[in-house]
């Protein structure tokens, strides 16, 4: 079995060739806002794309103006929707989309030489009781990455014990095994939760100080501008609840777009840019916590099996920083074109094929794009088994009564107040902000 472009084995271990880029070198380049300044505008003719079809594009994927989308082309920004001025100082939860930025801390940790992709996460954890027996701790960081792992998963059951989670790493790692390690995929949540420990082991400190001096900070994000929850025992949450504005939230796709360069300053090397997007050996459209267009088959968190790219409408280099419901960072390497969606009041869940009618709307009007055929998009039949599967008894118990050592009551012999204390706080500015963006929009 091949993937675009790559065999299995180039797939897992190897860097990719990027496609070559077909953006025209006379076209206007923009300079990325610093800390507190606002992106440049810039008319879509200025960068080859018809103003009309880019206004239609958004214009029907968001018509009840509960999104904030905004459209890029070299740093430039083109499009954005009516209600971003209301909305663009809001702090929305990443869901998923917060995996990618697990991805990006570890290639920071990687790139600093903190890391090896092939390490096993024995390396990094507590030789103590309560973490893991010799087959979890022979799970690798690749396999983290990949989500690969083989433990058990729901991905409702590991949602909704939100702010009372003891300690995920340790819940993670008494997570029993469904697939031997490395040959399957199995979309858990728990999984990045647990990279997320191993990286602050990595690099000797707290995850969100690490964040802030080596991602956030470069990008012009202060921490007063982000919450982002911790488990009780204050260990970052991997795999969702980091909060951040539309605005912020598009500068991380920014970065990805420019190979880890941001306003001139260098975030995270190309080569790990290039790692995310290369398909995994056991998904086609999924790379290291990023989704990737390259694959010829696909595997849904939910374990459906497609026979298609994962948005057959768009180019084939595309790759994603993907939550629920809209939470979306799509870059396009040969187009230098990023679209960040976010969605920033409540409503309807989109239906599954928005994504792939935006771009097969948006695509014709990029004049320097040679037409492709968009194909068609299957989408995943609802069902039953996906929605019980999602709600494991086995996986909330085990959350819940991890180990002799954790549990939701005494964890590691402390009954620990450190994460719940900032939860509590990160609750009440949540609270607030919200409160004011319903009266700024007239709620």
């Amino acid at each position: 079995m091949k993937f675009q472009g790559y065999s299995l084995a180039a797939a897992a271990f190897a860097t990719p060739t990027i496609l070559a880029a077909s953006v025209p070198s006379s076209l206007r380049y923009c300079t990325l806002p610093v800390a507190g300044a606002a992106y440049e505008s810039v008319p879509a003719a200025a960068l080859n794309i018809d103003q009309d079809i880019l206004n239609k594009a958004v214009g029907d994927a968001n018509p009840s103006g509960k999104l904030a989308i905004q459209v890029f082309r070299n740093n430039c920004l083109l499009s954005t929707n009516q209600t971003s001025a209301l909305t663009d100082q809001d702090r929305k939860n990443l869901f998923s989309a917060a995996k990618g930025v697990i991805g990006i801390l570890t290639g920071i940790a990687f790139d600093q030489g903190k890391l090896k992709l092939d390490d096993p996460i024995d390396k990094y954890l507590p030789s103590t009781a309560g973490w893991g027996d010799a087959a979890h701790r022979a799970i690798t960081i690749r396999q983290l990455l990949q989500e690969t792992a083989g433990l058990d998963k729901g991905v409702f059951s590991e949602g909704i014990t939100f702010l009372l989670d003891p300690s995920l790493p340790q819940q993670a790692l008494a997570m029993k095994f469904v697939t031997p390690a490395g040959e399957a995929f199995q979309y858990s949540q728990r999984v990045p939760d647990l990279l997320a420990y191993v990286v602050s082991r990595a690099v000797g400190q707290e995850l969100q100080a690490f964040a802030q001096a080596n991602l956030f900070t470069p990008l012009g994000i202060s921490k007063t501008q982000y919450i982002w929850f911790k488990d009780n025992s204050g260990n970052s949450y991997g795999y969702a609840h980091l909060y951040l504005t539309p605005d912020n939230f598009a500068r991380l796709g920014l970065m990805m777009q420019n190979g880890g360069v941001y306003s001139n300053s260098r975030v995270l090397s190309q080569t790990w840019v290039d790692l995310v997007s290369v398909p995994s050996e056991h998904n086609g459209c999924y790379g290291m916590l990023f989704w990737t267009n390259r694959g010829d088959t696909c595997i849904s968190p939910t374990g459906y099996p497609f026979q298609r790219s994962w948005l057959p409408s768009a180019p084939r280099d595309l790759f994603a920083m993907s939550g629920s419901p809209q939470q979306k960072n799509f870059m396009i390497p040969s187009l230098n074109m990023t679209v960040s969606w976010m969605e920033v009041t409540p409503g309807k869940g989109p239906p599954a094929d928005i994504w792939y009618k935006f771009f097969k709307t948006l695509m014709p009007g990029v004049r320097d794009l040679p037409p492709f055929d968009p194909k068609t998009y299957e989408m995943e039949p609802s069902g039953l088994n996906a929605t019980l599967e999602a709600l494991s008894l086995s996986v909330l118990l085990g959350n819940l009564l991890s180990s002799p050592q954790c549990n939701i009551v005494i964890c590691n012999a402390d009954i620990s107040l450190l994460g719940i204390l900032g939860n509590l706080g990160g609750l009440l500015k949540l609270t607030g902000a919200t409160i004011t963006a319903l009266l700024r929009l007239g709620w």
